[in-house]
Protein backbone atom coordinates (compact mmCIF):
# COMPACT_ATOMS: atom_id res chain seq x y z
CA UNK A 1 0.00 0.00 0.00
CA UNK A 2 1.35 3.51 -1.00
CA UNK A 3 1.90 6.28 1.17
CA UNK A 4 -1.17 7.84 -0.69
CA UNK A 5 -3.47 5.11 -0.07
CA UNK A 6 -1.97 5.07 3.81
CA UNK A 7 -3.04 8.52 4.07
CA UNK A 8 -6.71 8.54 2.39
CA UNK A 9 -7.34 5.56 4.32
CA UNK A 10 -6.78 7.51 7.23
CA UNK A 11 -8.79 10.18 6.05
CA UNK A 12 -11.36 8.51 5.34
CA UNK A 13 -11.15 7.30 8.64
CA UNK A 14 -11.78 10.66 10.06
CA UNK A 15 -14.34 11.63 7.92
CA UNK A 16 -16.78 9.44 8.92
CA UNK A 17 -15.74 10.03 12.82
CA UNK A 18 -16.92 13.57 12.40
CA UNK A 19 -19.60 12.54 9.98
CA UNK A 20 -21.03 10.85 13.19
CA UNK A 21 -20.10 13.23 16.09
CA UNK A 22 -20.77 16.88 15.29
CA UNK A 23 -22.77 19.24 13.73
CA UNK A 24 -23.35 19.42 10.13
CA UNK A 25 -21.58 23.26 9.70
CA UNK A 26 -19.38 22.04 11.95
CA UNK A 27 -18.55 19.15 9.84
CA UNK A 28 -18.60 20.90 6.70
CA UNK A 29 -15.88 23.45 8.01
CA UNK A 30 -13.36 20.69 9.30
CA UNK A 31 -13.48 18.92 5.95
CA UNK A 32 -12.85 22.29 4.11
CA UNK A 33 -10.03 22.72 5.92
CA UNK A 34 -8.43 19.08 5.64
CA UNK A 35 -8.72 19.23 2.17
CA UNK A 36 -7.19 22.73 2.32
CA UNK A 37 -4.70 20.55 5.08
CA UNK A 38 -3.98 17.65 2.66
CA UNK A 39 -3.16 20.59 -0.33
CA UNK A 40 0.03 21.80 1.54
CA UNK A 41 1.19 18.61 2.73
CA UNK A 42 0.96 17.04 -0.72
CA UNK A 43 1.82 19.91 -3.31
CA UNK A 44 2.03 16.64 -5.68
CA UNK A 45 -1.18 15.04 -5.14
CA UNK A 46 -3.70 14.57 -8.17
CA UNK A 47 -6.85 16.92 -6.81
CA UNK A 48 -9.20 15.76 -9.28
CA UNK A 49 -8.78 12.11 -8.36
CA UNK A 50 -8.93 13.14 -4.73
CA UNK A 51 -11.98 14.57 -5.44
CA UNK A 52 -13.73 11.50 -6.99
CA UNK A 53 -12.85 9.64 -3.92
CA UNK A 54 -14.25 12.40 -1.61
CA UNK A 55 -17.62 11.74 -3.58
CA UNK A 56 -17.40 8.16 -3.09
CA UNK A 57 -16.92 8.72 0.49
CA UNK A 58 -20.11 11.22 1.05
CA UNK A 59 -22.12 9.00 -1.04
CA UNK A 60 -25.14 10.28 -3.26
CA UNK A 61 -26.84 12.48 -0.10
CA UNK A 62 -23.29 14.36 -0.02
CA UNK A 63 -22.96 14.91 -4.21
CA UNK A 64 -23.55 18.30 -4.21
CA UNK A 65 -21.98 18.93 -0.51
CA UNK A 66 -18.68 17.50 -2.05
CA UNK A 67 -18.90 19.47 -5.57
CA UNK A 68 -19.28 23.01 -3.13
CA UNK A 69 -15.87 21.99 -1.42
CA UNK A 70 -13.89 21.97 -4.36
CA UNK A 71 -15.30 24.80 -5.63
CA UNK A 72 -14.12 26.29 -2.28
CA UNK A 73 -10.97 25.24 -2.99
CA UNK A 74 -10.98 26.47 -6.46
CA UNK A 75 -12.15 30.03 -5.17
CA UNK A 76 -9.11 29.94 -2.66
CA UNK A 77 -6.48 29.13 -5.15
CA UNK A 78 -8.02 31.99 -7.88
CA UNK A 79 -8.05 34.38 -4.84
CA UNK A 80 -4.88 33.64 -3.92
CA UNK A 81 -3.12 34.40 -7.45
CA UNK A 82 -5.55 37.10 -7.80
CA UNK A 83 -4.33 39.02 -4.97
CA UNK A 84 -0.95 37.74 -5.48
CA UNK A 85 0.21 38.57 -8.21
CA UNK A 86 2.54 40.90 -7.98
CA UNK A 87 4.89 38.88 -6.05
CA UNK A 88 5.54 37.19 -9.95
CA UNK A 89 5.27 33.70 -8.30
CA UNK A 90 3.00 30.59 -7.90
CA UNK A 91 1.38 30.59 -4.59
CA UNK A 92 -1.83 28.33 -4.57
CA UNK A 93 -0.24 25.51 -2.70
CA UNK A 94 1.07 27.69 0.08
CA UNK A 95 -2.12 27.95 2.02
CA UNK A 96 -0.02 27.78 5.55
CA UNK A 97 1.82 31.00 4.69
CA UNK A 98 -1.32 32.59 2.82
CA UNK A 99 -3.25 32.36 6.00
CA UNK A 100 -1.03 33.72 8.19
CA UNK A 101 -0.06 36.67 6.29
CA UNK A 102 -3.31 36.99 5.69
CA UNK A 103 -4.46 37.44 8.85
CA UNK A 104 -1.05 39.62 10.45
CA UNK A 105 -2.65 41.92 7.13
CA UNK A 106 -5.99 42.19 8.43
CA UNK A 107 -5.23 43.37 12.22
CA UNK A 108 -6.06 47.39 12.99
CA UNK A 109 -2.30 48.38 13.57
CA UNK A 110 -3.67 51.99 15.05
CA UNK A 111 -5.94 54.91 13.86
CA UNK A 112 -4.28 55.74 10.86
CA UNK A 113 -5.90 57.13 7.47
CA UNK A 114 -7.26 55.03 4.95
CA UNK A 115 -4.16 55.54 2.81
CA UNK A 116 -1.19 55.06 5.03
CA UNK A 117 -3.07 51.72 6.66
CA UNK A 118 -3.53 50.56 2.95
CA UNK A 119 0.39 51.27 2.28
CA UNK A 120 1.25 49.71 5.61
CA UNK A 121 -1.07 46.61 4.58
CA UNK A 122 1.38 46.20 0.85
CA UNK A 123 4.30 46.78 2.22
CA UNK A 124 3.96 44.61 5.59
CA UNK A 125 2.54 41.42 3.15
CA UNK A 126 5.46 41.71 0.77
CA UNK A 127 8.22 41.94 3.59
CA UNK A 128 6.36 39.07 5.25
CA UNK A 129 6.29 36.64 2.22
CA UNK A 130 10.12 37.56 1.60
CA UNK A 131 10.72 36.60 4.89
CA UNK A 132 13.23 39.59 5.17
CA UNK A 133 13.98 40.19 9.25
CA UNK A 134 13.09 42.81 11.84
CA UNK A 135 15.50 45.23 10.64
CA UNK A 136 14.48 45.38 7.33
CA UNK A 137 11.18 45.48 7.58
CA UNK A 138 11.56 48.43 9.63
CA UNK A 139 13.30 50.28 7.08
CA UNK A 140 10.35 49.46 4.76
CA UNK A 141 8.04 50.33 6.96
CA UNK A 142 9.97 54.11 7.88
CA UNK A 143 10.07 54.40 4.00
CA UNK A 144 5.98 54.47 4.05
CA UNK A 145 5.78 57.84 5.53
CA UNK A 146 3.06 59.26 7.43
CA UNK A 147 1.93 58.84 11.28
CA UNK A 148 3.21 54.84 10.73
CA UNK A 149 7.10 55.69 10.43
CA UNK A 150 6.58 57.43 13.58
CA UNK A 151 6.20 54.23 15.04
CA UNK A 152 8.06 51.39 12.72
CA UNK A 153 10.43 49.89 15.55
CA UNK A 154 6.73 48.79 17.14
CA UNK A 155 5.25 47.67 14.11
CA UNK A 156 8.22 45.79 12.64
CA UNK A 157 8.69 44.44 15.53
CA UNK A 158 4.90 43.27 16.44
CA UNK A 159 4.63 41.75 12.90
CA UNK A 160 7.24 39.99 12.50
CA UNK A 161 6.41 38.31 15.82
CA UNK A 162 2.89 37.98 14.98
CA UNK A 163 3.40 36.18 12.03
CA UNK A 164 5.85 33.72 13.01
CA UNK A 165 3.25 32.65 16.33
CA UNK A 166 0.78 32.69 13.14
CA UNK A 167 2.75 30.41 11.02
CA UNK A 168 3.11 28.19 14.05
CA UNK A 169 -0.44 28.06 15.13
CA UNK A 170 -1.89 27.16 11.48
CA UNK A 171 0.67 23.91 11.68
CA UNK A 172 0.20 22.77 15.01
CA UNK A 173 -3.67 23.14 13.79
CA UNK A 174 -2.78 20.77 10.58
CA UNK A 175 -0.48 18.64 13.52
CA UNK A 176 -4.07 18.40 15.86
CA UNK A 177 -1.98 19.79 18.62
CA UNK A 178 -3.99 21.99 21.03
CA UNK A 179 -2.39 22.89 23.91
CA UNK A 180 0.01 25.74 24.27
CA UNK A 181 2.53 26.36 26.83
CA UNK A 182 2.65 30.11 27.18
CA UNK A 183 6.75 30.72 27.47
CA UNK A 184 8.97 33.88 27.66
CA UNK A 185 10.57 35.64 30.62
CA UNK A 186 9.19 37.93 33.24
CA UNK A 187 10.90 40.82 33.82
CA UNK A 188 9.81 44.32 36.22
CA UNK A 189 7.47 45.82 32.97
CA UNK A 190 5.95 42.77 31.88
CA UNK A 191 2.07 43.08 31.31
CA UNK A 192 -0.38 41.73 34.18
CA UNK A 193 -1.79 39.16 31.35
CA UNK A 194 1.45 37.55 30.03
CA UNK A 195 2.76 37.06 34.15
CA UNK A 196 -0.16 35.36 35.31
CA UNK A 197 0.26 32.85 32.72
CA UNK A 198 3.95 32.54 31.91
CA UNK A 199 4.74 28.40 32.50
CA UNK A 200 1.57 27.80 32.53
CA UNK A 201 -0.52 25.13 29.56
CA UNK A 202 -4.20 26.52 27.71
CA UNK A 203 -6.18 24.87 25.29
CA UNK A 204 -6.86 26.79 22.12
CA UNK A 205 -10.52 27.12 23.14
CA UNK A 206 -9.18 28.81 25.81
CA UNK A 207 -6.62 30.92 24.40
CA UNK A 208 -9.49 32.27 21.52
CA UNK A 209 -11.26 33.51 24.89
CA UNK A 210 -8.92 35.31 26.25
CA UNK A 211 -8.53 38.95 26.35
CA UNK A 212 -5.42 41.09 26.90
CA UNK A 213 -7.04 44.31 26.92
CA UNK A 214 -9.31 45.00 29.99
CA UNK A 215 -8.43 48.57 30.79
CA UNK A 216 -9.62 49.33 27.04
CA UNK A 217 -5.38 49.95 26.09
CA UNK A 218 -6.22 48.72 22.49
CA UNK A 219 -3.84 46.24 22.33
CA UNK A 220 -3.75 43.94 19.24
CA UNK A 221 -5.97 40.87 19.08
CA UNK A 222 -6.04 37.85 18.61
CA UNK A 223 -4.56 36.46 21.65
CA UNK A 224 -2.82 33.41 20.10
CA UNK A 225 -1.24 35.80 17.38
CA UNK A 226 -0.29 39.05 19.51
CA UNK A 227 0.08 37.37 22.93
CA UNK A 228 0.04 40.06 25.95
CA UNK A 229 -0.23 42.91 22.26
CA UNK A 230 2.10 45.08 21.12
CA UNK A 231 5.59 44.53 20.97
CA UNK A 232 4.96 40.98 23.17
CA UNK A 233 8.10 39.09 23.26
CA UNK A 234 6.05 36.01 24.64
CA UNK A 235 5.17 33.35 22.89
CA UNK A 236 2.61 30.26 22.70
CA UNK A 237 4.57 26.78 22.30
CA UNK A 238 2.33 23.68 21.02
CA UNK A 239 2.98 21.06 23.14
CA UNK A 240 2.09 17.86 21.87
CA UNK A 241 2.94 15.58 24.83
CA UNK A 242 1.16 17.64 27.46
CA UNK A 243 -2.11 15.70 29.27
CA UNK A 244 -3.91 17.73 31.27
CA UNK A 245 -4.40 16.71 34.52
CA UNK A 246 -7.66 14.64 35.38
CA UNK A 247 -10.66 16.12 37.77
Amino acid sequence: MSEFDNRYKEFTKRIKRLQSSVSFDTYKESVIQKIIDYANQNPNADLKELKKEISQIFGVPYESFSNELFMRYDDIIEVTNRLYYDLGVDLTRDHQKIQAIEKINATRLGSYEKKWVKKLSKVTRKALFEKVDYYELRHRIKKVGGGVSDYANVLAATQIKGYAREVKHQKANIGEVYWYKYMGNIRETTRDFCREKVGNHFHIDEIRAMDNDPRQEKQLKPVITYCGGWNCRHDWEPNPFYKPPKD
